[in-house]
């Protein structure tokens, strides 16, 4: 089943996929990514109710404007409120993990388990501007085409597996209005606090080869929050779920069915 529903007068619009029964897991995308990145996990179905919305400004959402990671955790809420949802398993990769772990900070009584994939909670302010700053070059001098394969160059480990290209072409959709200050709103995050501080379940996901968001960095998490599982996958780049599909979602229904 796909859905999407709208409030005042079409002020404001979900857009999102909600497919299979069960316990509801709610994926999160990455930076410049549509829901249908989460395709691959379809196959959780067997079991689960997946829900995947469209963060505002990606995909088809009409939401433009307050782009914050705020805003991001506060839709997906919102959006858990109308489907009378009152607690679910939170699944965010890259940019989705840190909205996820907004999540837990605003409202941590609707997160029932966290699974943060191929993310960060935090990286030093002159990573985080050397990384715009580049994300901006990039933008500035290439085509969407050309920079959607420097992405996929960027994302996987298996460079020249022409099926694993295809999927993540089908996976990327940049909007230039609205994909940068997303960027921008995901580099400066800042969760170091909050780590110690979370209750529920949590698993890590890693990929051996991420040049994104390397795996010390889900590492580094590992080491402060409480109740944090890991899987750092082999041979595999910062789409984890994608490149990966068949271990990662392996490691997910385990990890659900424990608890």
């Amino acid at each position: 089943m796909e859905g999407s529903w709208a409030r005042a007068a079409g002020e404001k619009q979900w857009i999102y996929d909600d497919v299979g029964s069960g316990e509801p897991i709610l994926f999160i995308h990455g930076l410049g990514c549509l829901r249908s990145a989460w395709a691959p996990q379809y196959e959780l179905m067997n079991g689960y109710r997946l829900i995947c919305p469209a963060l505002r400004g990606h995909d088809e959402s009409p939401v433009i404007e307050n782009i914050s990671l705020a805003a991001f955790a506060r839709d997906i809420i919102e959006l858990m409120d109308k489907l009378g949802i009152e607690n679910a398993h939170i699944c965010g990769l890259s940019l989705g993990g840190l909205v996820a772990q907004e999540m837990y900070r605003m409202a941590p009584e609707r997160v029932k388990s966290l699974i943060l994939v191929n993310t960060f909670a935090y990286i030093p302010r002159p990573v985080a501007e050397a990384s715009l700053w580049r994300c901006y070059w990039k933008l500035g001098v290439m085509t969407t085409k050309v920079y959607i394969e420097q992405v996929i160059n960027e994302c996987l480990f298996n460079l020249f597996n022409p099926d694993l290209r295809k999927q993540l072409r089908s996976a990327f959709y940049i909007r230039r209005e609205t994909y940068m200050p997303s960027a921008k709103a995901g580099a400066y995050a800042d969760f170091r606090d909050l780590l110690p501080e979370i209750k529920v379940p949590v698993l890590l996901i890693g990929g051996s080869h991420d040049r994104v968001t390397p795996p010390v960095l889900q590492t580094s998490m590992y080491r402060k929050i409480p109740c944090a599982e890991i899987e750092i996958l082999p041979r595999t780049g910062h789409m984890s779920n994608i490149e990966n599909a068949k271990d990662f979602n392996r490691k997910v229904r385990w990890f659900l069915e424990r608890k």
